[in-house]
């Protein structure tokens, strides 16, 4: 289980933030997944051997969207 964080992000005109998190990790699922905080769980960790996958967190303001991706490492 890896701890996603996006409570640092912020709109300039203080509209309220939707969160949208997603994975491309394998056997894996996000808890909470519309939250400023989620869960990444991870179901069959490595396998034997390192995967590498990434997490998405997609913002929206109801009008504009953008996102960040991070490249995540599960070891064996």
């Amino acid at each position: 289980r890896i701890a996603l964080d996006g409570t640092g992000a912020r709109d300039p005109e203080g509209t309220e933030l939707s969160y949208r998190w997603t994975t491309d990790c394998p056997d894996a699922s996000i808890e909470g997944g519309s939250t400023p905080n989620a869960i990444l769980a991870l179901s069959a960790p490595g396998k034997g051997v390192t995967a590498a996958c990434s997490v998405r967190l997609e913002l929206s303001d109801g009008t504009d969207t953008t996102s960040c991706v991070r490249n995540v490492s599960v070891p064996p």
